[in-house]
C-alpha cells in the first residue's frame, strides 16, 4: 500500500516535469537535424504530415524563449509582479501541443488501417 502511495505521487510529480521533457525531445530531434534541404524530411506518401510533425516541434522549442521573453518584458514596462503568472500556462503549453500532435498520429494511424482492412475486403470480394 505504502509504495502504491508513493508511486501514484511520483507519477503526478512527474506530471510537473514533463513539459520541460517534451521541450528537451524537441530541443534534441531539432539540433540532430541531418537533412541538407527540407524537402528530404518529407514522407513521399504524406507530405504535409511529416511537414506538420516537424513544425510542432518548431513551435514547441520556440515556445519557452520567445513567451518568456514576451512575459518579463511586459512585467517590466506594466511593472506588474501578476503579470508573470502567465509563465504557468505557458510552461504546460508543450505539452498540450505535443497531445495534439499524438492524436494527429492516433488518426493516422487509424486511417492506415481503415484503408488496409479496406484492401483486403475488397481482396476477398475478387
Amino acid at each position: 500500500m505504502k509504495q502504491a502511495f508513493l508511486n501514484a505521487f511520483s507519477l503526478i510529480f512527474f506530471g510537473f516535469k514533463l513539459p520541460y521533457f517534451v521541450w528537451n525531445q524537441s530541443k534534441k530531434k531539432l539540433s540532430e537535424y541531418a537533412h541538407k534541404s527540407h524537402e528530404e524530411m518529407l514522407d513521399h506518401e504524406y507530405i504535409v504530415t511529416s511537414w506538420l510533425d516537424w513544425a510542432i516541434d518548431c513551435i514547441i522549442f520556440l515556445i519557452y524563449p520567445l513567451c518568456l521573453i514576451t512575459i518579463i518584458s511586459i512585467a517590466i514596462f506594466t511593472k506588474k509582479v501578476a503579470v508573470l503568472l502567465g509563465l504557468i500556462p505557458i510552461y504546460f503549453f508543450p505539452t498540450l501541443i505535443s497531445y495534439v500532435r499524438e492524436l494527429g498520429g492516433s488518426l493516422m494511424l487509424l486511417h492506415l488501417n481503415i484503408r488496409a482492412i479496406e484492401k483486403n475486403t475488397h481482396k476477398n470480394e475478387n
